[in-house]
């Protein structure tokens, strides 16, 4: 795989000099590695590193609240369906942009974007969810190998006592842990807003060195006030979540696969997904 380091504003007061992580993918194997390493999917073909979140299945059960908001749902039908041929209609378009513009923002998913997100260079599958053969919501899912990427969800806001939105996470998740996936991801977590993620059991969240399941440790990142310091020579984090060795795998998740970069990379430079 091949793997960029796109430089940001450094700090030469605290000798802090930040860089975003880019990689691009040369096979499905290293799709999978990158997801395991904390990287999900930007503008295709490059991926970028960021505080990724997933269930892990083996770990996954179904809590009172989940099987609540299963039965809540019975009459609603589930297919996964390859992106190529997924149908799209006018009606089901409106509906996700309708959906977009109150979950989003006005303007945030606009119909040229909502057409790149329904592509084939940014999703494999869909997940398709309809009652009485009426389209009521779609997720757009990566699924490579034994894991799969939950990624832009849509449903009809008209519909709010169904908690569509916690049904198609809590379905999908059940979905591929019956057909013994290993993780499912869920997108980052940067806010309070989407500490919602974590109420699902095998909840785990990526901190720059490994997997956590600290919630706490979670918590305390998301509400960290900005810092000069980097957050691995933060006192007031490593005490708190490491205050014995900081556990970075390098062997695993470190250094040992930046050998295979590869110079002389061009690729298109996009800032939305």
């Amino acid at each position: 795989m091949k793997f960029i380091f796109s430089e940001s504003n450094p700090d030469y007061k605290n000798y802090t000099f930040p860089y975003a992580v880019w990689a691009v993918p040369e096979s499905a194997a290293e799709v999978v590695e990158l997801y395991e390493r904390g990287f999900l999917p930007s503008r295709k073909p490059r991926f970028c590193l960021t505080r990724s979140t997933r269930i892990a299945l083996d770990r996954f059960e179904n809590s009172y609240r989940n099987r609540q908001t299963l039965k809540l749902c019975e009459d609603v039908e589930v297919t996964l369906v390859a992106i190529s041929d997924f149908a799209m209609t006018d009606p089901i378009k409106a509906m996700c942009l309708q959906c977009a513009e109150l979950r989003f923002g006005a303007g945030v998913v606009d119909e040229p974007r909502f057409t790149r997100i329904l592509s084939p260079d940014n999703a494999t599958h869909v997940m398709h969810f309809a009652i009485s053969k009426e389209t009521v919501g779609l997720v757009t899912m990566n699924v490579a190998n034994q894991i799969a990427h939950y990624n832009f969800a849509f449903y009809d806001i008209t519909l709010p006592k169904k908690s569509l939105g916690t049904f198609m996470m809590t379905t999908t998740i059940n979905y591929f842990q019956a057909r013994h996936y290993t993780h499912l991801y869920m997108g980052t977590c940067y806010g309070r807003n989407f500490l919602y993620k974590t109420r699902f059991q095998g909840f785990e969240f990526f901190n720059g060195a490994h997997w956590s399941s600290n919630i706490d440790e979670l918590e305390f990142l998301i509400d960290r006030p900005q810092q000069a310091r980097h957050l691995f020579e933060s006192s007031d984090y490593l005490d708190k979540f490491h205050s014995t060795e900081l556990n970075v795998e390098a062997v695993e998740l470190g250094y040992r696969y930046l050998t295979s970069t590869a110079p002389g990379l061009a690729i298109k430079v996009e800032t939305e997904q």
